[in-house]
C-alpha cells in the first residue's frame, strides 16, 4: 500500500481490518499519525538509510556522501510521531567508499535492508529486540532536497565539489553555467586537493588532457571527467572539446 496520505478514516480503517501484527515503512516520506502507529500489534518499525540519529530526514545518502562520511548503514527503528526519532531496534553498518555516488551506496543499502530486515524481524518476533533510544545532542538532519541544491559553487574547495558531484548522480545532478548555457557534471576527480592560492578565477580552465577539463576551484584543483549539455549525450569530456572549441583554456564555468 502507498496511500498518498494516511489521514483518511477509510484508508485507516482498511488497515485497521487487516489486522497487522507489525507494519513495516521504507523511503515513504510521510509521519504516520497516531492512530495508525496504534493499529499493528508490534508497532510500526521504519527502515531508515543512515545508522541514526546521524542524519534523520529525507535525503540521509545524499548527505552521507557530501560530508564525506565513511560509514553509513541501515538503520530499523520502532517508528513514533517525530521525524525518524524513535528508537531503535538494530543497526547494520556499511563502508562508504571515496567513489560511491549516491546511486552506488543506494544499491549496497537497498541489499543491506532486505537482510537486515529480515534478521531483524525474526528477532523482534522472537522478543529478542531491546528499544535503544536515540540521542537528541548528536542528532543531525538531511533535509529534503531541492534541485537548485545542485549548482556547483566554484569558490568551494576542489574536495567539496567532487562530493558535491557524487553526492546528486543520479539525481537532480550538479550543474554549472558556460557561456549561457546549463551544463551538467556527471563525474570529476580530485587534482590537487588544497592549495595556498589560486592561480585564477575559481572555475577557469587550467588544462586540457585526454581525461578531461582541469579547472580552478577556490582551493584545489579539480578534473571533470564527463559532462552533458543541454539535448546532448552524456559524453567524455575529451570528446565533447572536440566538437565545442569554445571549451578551451581560459574560458570559465559560473
Amino acid at each position: 500500500m502507498q496511500p498518498s496520505s494516511l489521514k483518511q478514516a477509510e484508508i485507516q480503517q482498511q488497515l485497521i481490518d487487516l489486522k497487522p501484527d507489525l507494519i513495516i515503512v521504507m523511503a515513504y516520506g510521510l509521519l504516520l499519525p497516531p492512530a495508525i502507529l496504534r493499529i499493528p500489534t508490534l508497532g510500526c518499525i521504519n527502515i531508515h538509510a543512515s545508522i541514526l540519529p546521524r542524519w534523520r530526514g529525507a535525503a540521509p545518502i545524499q548527505y552521507t556522501i557530501l560530508a564525506g562520511d565513511s560509514e553509513s548503514g541501515i538503520s530499523i527503528m520502532q517508528m513514533d510521531a517525530g521525524l525518524d526519532t524513535g528508537d531503535i531496534l538494530a543497526t547494520f553498518p556499511c563502508q562508504v567508499h571515496g567513489t560511491d555516488t549516491s546511486q552506488d551506496l543506494y544499491i549496497r543499502l537497498e541489499a543491506l535492508a532486505q537482510t537486515g530486515c529480515i534478521a531483524a524481524l525474526r528477532k523482534l518476533q522472537a522478543g529478542e529486540l531491546k528499544p535503544v533510544k536515540q540521542s537528541e545532542v548528536t542528532a543531525t538532519y538531511a533535509h529534503k532536497i531541492d534541485k537548485q541544491q545542485a549548482k556547483i559553487n566554484w569558490q568551494a574547495s576542489s574536495v567539496e565539489i567532487e562530493r558535491y558531484i557524487r553526492a546528486y548522480n543520479p539525481w537532480p545532478i550538479a550543474f554549472t553555467t558556460f557561456m549561457d548555457e546549463t551544463v551538467r557534471i556527471w563525474q570529476a576527480e580530485i587534482v590537487v586537493t588544497a592549495s595556498s592560492k589560486p592561480i585564477a578565477t575559481p572555475g577557469t580552465i587550467l588544462s586540457i588532457d585526454k581525461q578531461g577539463l582541469v579547472v580552478e576551484t577556490g582551493n584545489g584543483v579539480l578534473k571533470i571527467l564527463t559532462m552533458q549539455f543541454p539535448g546532448k549525450k552524456i559524453l567524455p569530456c575529451s570528446d565533447i572539446c572536440h566538437a565545442n572549441k569554445n571549451l578551451k583554456v581560459g574560458a570559465q564555468f559560473s
